[in-house]
């Protein structure tokens, strides 16, 4: 897939297009910062998704305050819920390019205002203090209906 992207982007002479090896991820946080938006890829599967997405690359994107394109739709995701991102239609090309079109036409403020939704986020939703006391009260909760309380 990467190598029919590369030559696509070739084909079509696109001069803002960049392709980069992987890259520990020890090492990607720089690559990361100089990026001006996230693009998650995925493919679109709705029962996979309908209680949202945990790409690591997405908390990733948002920690590092960026905004985040996803080429399908959770609405219950962590960009969808902070309003750090805009979800696709679908993962069809044309409605890729809609969302990242949109994307490019916000004002560098607007997208830097989503992109610090999205760190709050993370920085608010997403540390491991909160993410433990909410698997807390899970357990406590799933324990309290077995036992009939």
């Amino acid at each position: 897939m990467a190598e029919q992207l590369k030559a696509d982007a070739a084909q079509r002479r696109l001069s803002n297009v960049r392709f980069v090896d992987p890259v520990p991820k020890a090492e990607a946080l720089w690559l990361v910062d100089a990026c001006d938006i996230g693009y998650a890829g995925g493919k679109d599967f709705p029962r996979l998704y309908k209680f949202g997405t945990s790409f690591n690359k997405i908390v990733d994107f948002m920690r590092m305050g960026l905004p985040v394109l996803l080429p399908f739709s959770s609405a219950n995701g962590p960009a969808a819920r902070s309003g750090a991102g805009i979800c696709a239609d679908n993962g069809e090309a044309e409605s890729v390019a809609k969302v990242f079109t949109q994307l490019l036409d916000m004002s560098p403020e607007d997208r830097a205002a989503m992109g610090e939704r999205g760190r709050a986020f993370v920085a608010e939703q997403l540390n491991y203090d909160k993410v433990a006391a909410d698997y807390i009260a899970a357990i406590e909760r799933t324990q309290k209906r077995r036992s009939g309380a």
